[in-house]
């Protein structure tokens, strides 16, 4: 009978979850005023404005990293659109946004907001041009989509339905609904935005403020700002125009700085930390491709973002015995970093050293993911490690493990790799040279030389001599032997910066004439991977005698 009545309670209460969730054929958010958002101000702001907008605002300025709750995609009532991605901590998600139609109440948030029907896109078609404007919202969001693991959809509709309560729908409205009317008149707040799981937007689209605007400046960074606060990214202080979240706009600078990547990144993973997909192991590594020899590959403004993270990299050598050098280096610097005061004022900050955060270190690996062919950590916190010529043994895929300390917070920092190997290239010299209508024997000079980072071993050379020609028995040196058109020479060695030379020599057997071209081929490979291939194309001219005529005088 208990087991029955339990039964029944959760059947009960399971009913009551779906009616209340089945009740909405899209479940509402909370109504406006309860939802905490933050601001973008105008320069001329006064102090005391600015605290008469935070004694307004429920639930204050919301909590600091300054990180506010991350997006949880899969919120039983209110998910993403498609709900992809991770709520914890580093883990990135896709969100889609897009613009209300005009028209779509706006209701106010708090005492400072006005209640109006959007004109975003009257005002602003008037203002900068349709199409011109939402061309920089998109430029917006690919800025931090290239420095974050998130993915955003633009989601060319909008029903229109009750804004800000309404979440994403896929092939409806976005997860990130941006709007603009009056808020508070000319300046003071620029726009406002609602914190996770609300990404939407009021831009006060009225303000005289925005007439003077530079689209790729300016309005670029109201947004990027007002969208920082969508993903739980607080204001910061102080107030030098050093950081896209003060809470001042700016025009000193365009998009995300670097105190404003560090937060992102720590909320989300960079742009390598893939929804479902992230690089923290050796099975989902960050592809390099096939390096070009002695040609760094670059990996620049990633991060290990808490004490768990690490990053895998994978690459690809050709050919045995290839070297290389890598180098992981911290991003950083000391700066003032504080927090928004309750009443919105600035504090002043307390130095902060970015460079050293995590004790950064790394491992090459070899291709089974678990051999260590070599570790880099010698190095104290804010300086860089470096490892050269390590000898990577057998072709094929080679991994690198970059890794932190046990500290619970994020080090920006960048890649290098340089795959070290041979670089070949050929040349060849006919004599005569010119060729000759007449010429009947032609010797060959062939060059083969090493420009690259590591010596070329077990370097085969091969030539193939041009047609219309005849080998001429024993002439190849260096015990080069022939056979059916083709030239082979003993695998040798070509040290760094050195050459070798080839030659043989070929007897003209049918009748060549003016135009005519003959093709010689060398090839060149070595147990590095190093190929090459190169002709010597020489057009035949003819000799000619030159008569000049004998003039008399009378």
């Amino acid at each position: 009978m208990k087991s029955l009545f339990s039964t029944l309670i959760i059947l009960v209460i399971a009913l009551a979850i779906f009616s209340l969730k089945s009740s909405h054929d899209t479940p509402a958010l909370a109504s406006g005023p309860e939802i905490p958002h933050n601001f973008i101000f105008a320069p001329d702001t006064s102090n005391q404005y600015l605290e008469d907008v935070y004694d307004s605002v429920s639930g204050g300025i919301g909590p600091s990293y300054f990180l506010g709750d991350h997006w949880d995609p899969t919120d039983f009532f209110n998910p993403t659109a498609t709900a992809d991605g991770g709520a914890a901590q580093g883990d990135s998600l896709t969100l889609t946004w897009s613009i209300i139609p005009d028209g779509t109440n706006m209701p106010a948030s708090d005492s400072q907001d006005t209640t109006c029907n959007s004109s975003l896109i009257s005002d602003f078609n008037t203002k900068y041009g349709a199409g011109n404007w939402q061309n920089e919202i998109r430029n917006v969001f690919a800025d931090w989509s290239s420095k974050t693991g998130n993915v955003y959809v633009e989601q060319g509709t909008d029903d229109g339905a009750a804004w800000p309560t309404s979440p994403g729908v896929l092939g409806v409205r976005g997860d990130i609904r941006i709007g603009g009317c009056t808020i508070d008149g000319d300046s003071n707040i620029l726009a406002y935005n609602f914190f996770p799981n609300n990404g939407d937007m009021k831009i006060d689209s009225k303000d005289a403020f925005y007439d003077g605007f530079n689209l790729t400046t300016t309005f670029h960074n109201v947004i990027s700002h007002e969208h920082g606060h969508g993903v739980a990214v607080a204001h910061v202080c102080p107030i030098n125009q050093t950081k896209l979240m003060e809470p001042f706009v700016t025009s000193a600078f365009k998009g995300l700085q670097h105190d404003d990547i560090r937060a992102i990144q720590r909320h989300h993973g960079d742009r390598n930390e893939l929804i479902g997909a992230d690089n923290d192991v050796s099975g989902r590594a960050t592809n390099l491709g096939t390096p070009t020899n002695d040609v760094p590959t670059n990996v620049q403004g990633i991060s290990i973002d808490d004490n768990g993270d690490t990053d895998w990299f994978k690459f690809n050598v050709a050919g045995a015995g290839a070297k290389v050098d890598v180098s992981v280096t911290p991003i950083g610097s000391t700066y003032l970093n504080g927090q928004q005061n309750g009443d919105g004022s600035c504090s002043a900050g307390t130095p902060f050293n970015s460079l050293a955060v995590h004790n950064l270190g790394f491992e090459i690996r070899d291709s089974d993911g678990t051999t260590v062919l070599a570790t880099g950590n010698a190095n104290p916190a804010g300086v860089a490690e470096a490892l050269t010529t390590v000898s990577l043994g057998a072709a094929g895929t080679k991994y690198i493990r970059v890794f932190g300390d046990s500290t619970d917070d994020i080090q920006l920092y960048d890649l290098q790799v340089t795959v070290r190997g041979p670089i070949l290239t050929a040349s060849i010299t006919p004599d005569p040279d010119p060729i000759l209508a007449t010429t009947t024997l032609v010797t060959y000079s062939l060059t083969i030389q090493n420009s690259g980072g590591i010596a070329a071993t077990n370097v085969l050379i091969t030539n193939t001599i041009p047609a219309s020609t005849t080998y001429v028995p024993a002439s190849a040196s260096d015990g080069g032997s022939h056979s059916a058109g083709v030239i082979v020479w003993p695998a040798t060695t070509i040290n760094v910066a050195s050459s070798v030379i080839r030659t043989f020599q070929v007897t003209v057997t049918n009748p060549i004439t003016d135009g005519d071209k003959l093709i010689n081929t060398v090839s060149a490979s070595s147990a590095e991977g190093a190929v090459i291939q190169n002709q010597a194309i020489s057009e035949i001219v003819n000799k000619k005698t030159t008569y000049l005529p004998i003039l008399f005088k009378n």
